[in-house]
């Protein structure tokens, strides 16, 4: 009772052996057997009582103090290792013929309005990054994210850990828009994002939207932006940049279609040039030569997919 007193603070504890509860109210150092467990409304009322709270304002600020003493329950540097349990079985004699002891559960600090309440390892092994001086551990739905020291600060929803760094690396839709038509700077996006723990299947599945284009998905969580899928994306650049495809020949306009209808399909890393040319329907044209060859050479052809990527992003 002196620990619960004078290092957590504590102005009432509680001890039960599965039978009956003792309370120990240490404000003014009285005991008492109970029959259940007062509900919080109650111990609060009896705490301002005893510190002879009057007005909201204290009130509130005793409120704010209790929140950091919940921070300090997830510090084991604070109260120790978390609480053995230990559960017996006895036969009618006393005598024991089975003894279980098991790791009392810890309960996470969330931010207040968040989903997650527990934190624990029934979402599997947790995925590591380090970024920004910082650190974050990754499970399933989940993000924990801790201090330099390793402490925990806070769990989030993946979707909701995802969109504040879109945020964070790009101020608006617009800004990522304009890097993302360019192959060469979205993989530079790509890989900030995998450096801080987002990956796009994990995205898709936790917000349940598998037909999602990434770009789309990103807006969607980070701005509010309307979700649209690959097939619509596609779709509309068939129907709106007819000009793009007349510019070329039947056999690369044959070609940049099937492109659009892998990218539909399976995304953007069909656009990777050489090595979609290798894979049917467009093997089934030629080698990566002969194709070249229909768009005037490599650099024609890299200038030709770059520029449908474009299309695809415009609006």
């Amino acid at each position: 009772m002196v620990y619960s007193k004078t290092t957590l603070g504590l102005k009432f504890a509680y001890s039960t052996n599965g039978h009956g509860i003792i309370e120990f109210d240490l404000t003014p150092g009285k005991e008492r057997e109970l029959d259940t467990f007062p509900n919080p409304a109650e111990l609060w009322k009896r705490f301002r009582a005893s510190e002879k709270i009057q007005d909201e304002q204290t009130a509130n600020q005793h409120s704010r103090l209790h929140g950091f003493a919940t921070r300090l329950f997830a510090d084991p540097d604070f109260h120790g290792e978390p609480a053995l349990v230990t559960e017996q079985e006895m036969t009618e004699t006393g005598e024991i013929v089975r003894e279980v002891t098991t790791e009392e559960p810890a309960v996470a600090e969330v931010e207040e309005n968040s989903g997650p309440v527990l934190a624990d390892d029934s979402e599997g092994v947790r995925r590591k990054y380090y970024f920004d001086g910082g650190q974050v551990e990754i499970a399933a739905h989940l993000v924990y994210e801790l201090d330099p020291d390793g402490r925990q600060l806070r769990v989030v929803k993946f979707s909701e850990y995802a969109a504040e760094k879109v945020r964070t690396l790009y101020p608006s839709a617009a800004d990522l828009r304009k890097q993302w038509a360019d192959p060469a700077l979205r993989a530079e996006i790509i890989a900030k994002l995998e450096e801080r723990g987002i990956d796009f299947d994990q995205l898709r599945e936790t917000s349940n939207q598998p037909e999602a284009d990434p770009f789309d998905l990103l807006c969607h969580l980070a701005f509010n932006g309307p979700l649209r899928t690959r097939r619509e994306r596609a779709d509309r650049v068939k129907k709106d940049e007819k000009s793009f495809f007349e510019k070329y020949g039947p056999e690369a306009h044959a070609i940049l279609s099937d492109l659009l209808e892998k990218y539909a399909e399976h995304g953007t890393a069909q656009f990777v040039i050489p090595d979609v040319l290798k894979v049917p329907p467009i093997s089934d044209r030629g080698n990566v030569i002969e194709i070249a060859k229909l768009f005037g050479g490599p650099e024609k052809l890299r200038e030709a997919v770059s520029e449908l990527q474009a299309l695809l992003y415009a609006a």
